[in-house]
């Protein structure tokens, strides 16, 4: 509907060949639950995309889109970009829709958080996770050893104060988002380049899944 049948056929072939696309199928992992909620939101939002209105449907892709945040705080992505389309095209009834259904969906669990974590948040890790593959010491791989952790443990002085220790999960985190941006704004080159090997390292990760599933020598069922 977007593209064409060749696009279509073409994407859906790189995914059939994609090694967690086979493996982890019969897995309940958030990966294969992310994978399917973002497939099913751009599902919903079609038929808007090409004219057809039903408010039932805005509220089921919110509903949708909320799950998929819930799942992984990443999907953020498809939902701003969905947001995007429909505000560019100045229906902003539907947009308030996504937006209202949406909320109503993660709040619970940022309620939670406020209650058990202390941050009305959607998460306590995304500035971890991005911090991993921005720092100085980032190669595009995984590495998370004492270098590249040890500025996590306090903050800096400020104003000619003391140094203060990072203490509990939350707090860890926000140190982690403000090195994160300390360092994209002090090396944006080298982070963009990062990303080609950020890729490779993904993509080698995920192929050398398939030694777990190779047959054994010797080994009989």
């Amino acid at each position: 509907r977007w593209f064409s049948e060749r696009v279509a056929v073409y994407v859906s072939g790189a995914w059939l060949l994609y090694p967690a696309a086979i493996l982890f199928t019969a897995l309940f992992l958030t990966e294969t639950l992310f994978v399917f909620l973002w497939v099913l939101a751009l599902w919903l939002y079609s038929p808007p995309f090409t004219g057809g209105t039903k408010g039932g449907r805005w509220v089921g892709l919110g509903l949708v889109l909320g799950l998929l945040l819930l799942a992984r705080a990443s999907g953020i992505i498809l939902a701003l970009a969905i947001l995007l389309h429909v505000v560019y095209h100045r229906r902003y009834r539907p947009a308030l829709i996504l937006v209202a259904v949406m909320f109503v969906t993660v709040l619970p669990w940022m309620v939670r958080n406020a209650v058990v974590m202390g941050t009305f948040s959607l998460n306590t890790n995304s500035g971890i996770n991005l911090y991993q593959g921005s720092n100085p010491y980032a190669t595009g791989a995984y590495r998370f050893d004492e270098p590249v952790t040890a500025p996590l443990d306090s903050f800096p002085p400020y104003y000619g104060g003391n140094t203060r220790r990072v203490t509990g999960e939350v707090e860890r985190n926000r140190r982690a988002t403000q090195l994160l941006f300390e360092y994209l704004r002090s090396h944006p080159v080298e982070a963009l380049a990062l990303w080609p090997k950020k890729f490779a390292y993904f993509w080698s990760t995920d192929i050398s899944l398939w030694a777990h599933y190779l047959p054994r020598p010797g080994l009989s069922l």
